[in-house]
């Protein structure tokens, strides 16, 4: 399944306590910005090339939904993602 083909339907509160939800902690130092880390079982799987943190920009609208999801499978694959989607 493509991420950019589908159409998801969350605001930046919602993402924000789905990751928080699943164990990411927020540790950014400007505020244009919220720079989620993963907890450590996911950390220690994660590889080298892969993204090392979720970023949400702090807009009003989120436009980029499926670039979160798009990281969150390459991070966690489809159960962190799935995890994500029912923590909304």
């Amino acid at each position: 399944m493509n991420a950019q083909k589908v159409n998801y339907n969350f605001n930046k509160r919602q993402c924000i306590r789905s990751l928080k939800q699943n164990g990411f902690i927020n540790k950014s130092k400007r505020r244009k910005h919220f720079k989620f880390y993963p907890p450590d079982h996911i950390k220690e799987k994660i590889e080298a090339q892969k993204p090392q943190f979720i970023m949400v920009p702090n807009h009003r609208e989120l436009k980029v939904q499926h670039l979160i999801i798009k990281e969150l499978r390459e991070m966690g694959g489809e159960e962190l993602v799935k995890s994500f989607l029912e923590k909304i």
